[in-house]
């Protein structure tokens, strides 16, 4: 198990009051965040942007600890200043990535499959854009539903 000599959970504070909670596991002075900038930019006009004055915070310093333990705080930190909110901060789901519910496609017949892909190398060769199309479609049947990274590419 890796344990971190010395780290910290910090906290963001950009000009519109919004909020970043994060860790560092290095304490580096000159990190501040990993936080989606695409993001924090819509909420800012260029002009905005070009006098731009962020604070980071130290919440809490850890020493010694394992990467679950950093993890947890960071986790409890977010829960205590609500930074997962939108309205306040920038640790919402857009950050992270989103479990989904994994599903495997049962291939029964290859044959109906791999028509007219043998030519190109190894009996039973795909396209990922084929597989995926097979995959989705099989989903769809199955369950009626689509993964949440399928409904994002079908918007």
């Amino acid at each position: 198990m890796t344990v971190i000599k010395c780290g910290v959970i910090y906290k963001i504070t950009y000009p519109n009051g919004k909020i970043y909670i994060g860790q560092d596991r290095t304490n580096d002075i000159n990190y501040f965040g990993s936080a989606k900038g695409r993001i924090i930019a819509e909420d800012f006009t260029d002009e905005q942007r070009r006098d731009f004055t962020i604070r980071r915070e130290i919440l809490l310093t850890l020493r010694h600890k394992t990467i679950h333990d950093f993890i947890k705080a960071e986790q409890r930190f977010i829960r205590q200043y609500n930074s997962d909110d939108p309205t306040v901060g920038y640790n919402g789901k857009w950050g992270h990535i989103k479990p989904v519910r994994v599903e495997f496609v049962e291939v029964k017949n290859e044959s109906n499959i791999t028509n007219g892909y043998q030519g190109h190398g190894a009996r039973g060769a795909l396209s990922a854009r084929r597989l995926h199309e097979l995959s989705i479609s099989a989903r769809q049947r199955r369950h009626g539903i689509l993964h949440a990274q399928d409904r994002h590419s079908k918007r």
